[in-house]
């Protein structure tokens, strides 16, 4: 059954919360795709708002480069092709991003979140400006081959768009230090609230504790989704 429909899908179009979404926010469940990715839409919406009250309120020179956060199909479209169909599907993707006119290397990060093997959600974050990839993890687990990927993906698409790219310049790192899980179900909610906070460099005021009002949280917002967006 269909809870609400938010218009955070292409050129505006209406995508459902399904209750079987919902259902999962319950605490000790493992939270699917549509949620993980339907919050993720509401944290880029929230984060070009901010873009946006920078521009009217401040000048253009301080103003900060836009972000992109990715649903999980990116990093599962990219995983399942053959390494030669890749370069393609991610110019096809990115040519996408309208924010930056399709240009990744305009953004100030790329948001992106990585299903693994359909049993743990983590985060991995690239630093455009600052040319570094940081996987977030709440079990502490080890994204190197992920990264290496995006990394090749990104010289491709710095090549395409005559762009300089050193490979030898960018970082790949497991962001250590970070709020860990202390069960099997939470790893969603995780990804969630360091998706959230990543965006605006801030340090992370959540621990397993939080996790159960975390999910309320974020009941609440998909819910009311559509009343934030039309503000």
């Amino acid at each position: 059954d269909v809870v609400t429909e938010l218009p955070i899908g292409a050129q505006g179009s209406l995508v459902a919360i399904l209750g079987k979404d919902i259902d999962r926010m319950i605490p000790q469940r493992w939270l699917l795709d549509g949620a993980v990715n339907s919050y993720l839409a509401l944290l880029q919406i929230r984060a070009d708002k901010r873009r946006t009250l920078d521009e009217i309120i401040g000048s253009s020179t301080n103003t900060r480069a836009p972000s992109h956060f990715w649903g999980s199909f990116f990093i599962e479209n990219l995983r399942g092709c053959r390494s030669a169909a890749r370069k393609t599907r991610m110019e096809r993707m990115t040519k996408k991003i309208t924010s930056v006119q399709g240009n990744i290397f305009h953004l100030e990060k790329m948001v992106m979140p990585v299903n693994v093997a359909s049993g743990h959600w983590a985060l991995i974050v690239a630093y455009m400006k600052e040319e570094k990839l940081r996987s977030f993890d709440s079990m502490n687990g080890k994204h190197g081959a992920t990264m290496e990927m995006l990394l090749e993906l990104f010289e491709a698409e710095a090549k395409r768009l005559n762009v300089n790219f050193d490979r030898c310049n960018w970082s790949m790192e497991r962001e250590m230090g970070i709020p860990q899980q202390g069960n099997c179900s939470d790893c969603g909610v995780f990804l969630c609230a360091f998706a959230s906070h990543v965006v605006d460099g801030t340090d992370f005021p959540f621990a397993q504790k939080d996790m159960d009002s975390i999910r309320a949280r974020i009941t609440y917002e998909l819910v009311h989704g559509e009343e934030e967006i039309e503000r």
